[in-house]
């Protein structure tokens, strides 16, 4: 029950998030010797950019080598708004070695660093629908709006029309 759970909680981050991130902690308390513990990716400050003096970059809250591979994740010690009325991260960013997480994405792109959540497509798409839905009906409104009037010359509306109503009115069709 607890594995399925975890496997649960894996696919739904994975989708809601784009990308998953776990933690390998040696415990020798736990008779397997390791814990493993999922981590917020939005502890992962996506405006945590550096160059550093070793040569490595900070992108997006990963710290990478020259090479472009990860080394390190500088993970901030809360999630933004777990602090009530606080809605950006902590400065307080922990330095984690790369061999100690285990980061999962789908990649899209050769150098691409971070996950996008799966639903980033259809949303776009959505937000183009919804879009186009409106202007349908602002089309159609203005649409059902016009009006035209026949005039002639002289005044007179006779020619204009092909015919009378009941109450006598010239009326065309």
């Amino acid at each position: 029950v607890l594995f399925r759970s975890v496997q649960r909680l894996y696919v739904r981050t994975m989708a809601r998030d784009g990308e998953v991130l776990l933690r390998l902690v040696r415990d020798k308390r736990n008779r397997y010797g390791l814990t493993v513990q999922f981590v917020d990716v939005d502890r992962l400050d996506e405006r945590y950019n550096a160059e550093l003096s070793n040569g490595n970059v900070i992108r997006m809250g990963i710290e990478l080598n020259k090479e472009g591979r990860a080394v390190a994740y500088h993970i901030s010690d809360r999630a933004p708004g777990e602090v009530f009325g606080s809605v950006q991260p902590s400065a307080d960013r922990e330095r984690v070695s790369a061999d100690q997480i285990i980061h999962d994405f789908v990649s899209d792109s050769p150098e691409q660093i971070r996950g996008i959540p799966w639903m980033h497509a259809a949303m776009l798409r959505l937000s183009h629908l919804g879009a186009f839905d409106e202007a349908a009906i602002i089309a159609a409104r203005i649409g059902a709006a016009k009006m035209g009037f026949f005039t002639t010359p002289d005044g007179d509306g006779t020619g204009l029309s092909d015919g009378e109503d009941a109450a006598g009115n010239l009326m065309t069709e």
